[in-house]
């Protein structure tokens, strides 16, 4: 697997599998950029359900966003495993942050993830 930023995707999304992960808000610029995944090895068995669980991955995104955690609970428990186990450690992180989210709601949430430059 493979991370890049924000325009890149445009170069690979037709070639590859490419999936949204999170959104870093640089400061001080307050600039908002998007990773993605370039999924690299997908066994041959998982292509059938491939274009499933891209629209799942989307809808986890979307409703992360939108701080739906049930969905995303849902998702993530039909994804983990997916992609040959190469998303599973992102997976498992946003496992983490929805259980933190839920344990100690916080009303100044944002689905981005705030990066300061050195």
């Amino acid at each position: 697997m493979n991370i890049i930023f924000g325009d890149t995707v445009k170069q690979v999304a037709g070639i590859h599998t490419v999936l949204e992960l999170d959104t870093f808000k640089l400061m001080p610029s307050e600039h908002l950029v998007t990773s993605y995944c370039v999924i690299d090895n997908l066994p041959l068995a998982e292509f059938p359900s491939l274009e499933s669980n891209k629209h799942i991955h989307q809808q986890l995104i979307e409703q992360y966003k939108q701080q739906n955690w049930d969905f995303c609970l849902s998702a993530l428990t039909a994804l983990m495993g997916s992609w040959n186990g190469e998303m599973d450690t992102f997976y498992q992180h946003l496992l983490d942050r929805i259980t933190k989210c839920q344990e100690v709601p916080d009303d100044s949430w944002n689905y981005w993830i705030v990066k300061h430059s050195d």
